[in-house]
């Protein structure tokens, strides 16, 4: 649940909130995308090493290390993308 304090709080204020369409965290080493009341919600993959996604015990992943893009338009309207950085090893 993002790791907020008030998660169910945070939930209520972005779906009152029409105008948010976008909500973005990290810190979590994996890209992700899934609605989000009337918002998407996108997570960000990690600088460093990625998490195994779906692993039941800590498995870091074999690929490369990345970062969000987010293009934000005046109509409210978005563009965002991962971009990967090969590991310089």
């Amino acid at each position: 649940k993002l790791g907020l304090i008030s998660f169910e709080r945070f939930k209520v204020v972005v779906e009152e909130n029409p105008q948010i369409k976008l909500v973005v965290c990290g810190h979590i080493h994996q890209e992700h995308t899934q609605p989000f009341g009337q918002a998407m919600l996108f997570t960000t993959p990690s600088t460093s090493v990625q998490f195994l996604p779906k692993a039941v015990e800590f498995t870091t992943d074999s690929i490369d290390p990345g970062y969000r893009w987010i293009s934000l338009n005046s109509d409210g309207s978005f563009k965002t993308g991962i971009e990967r950085v090969a590991n310089a090893d």
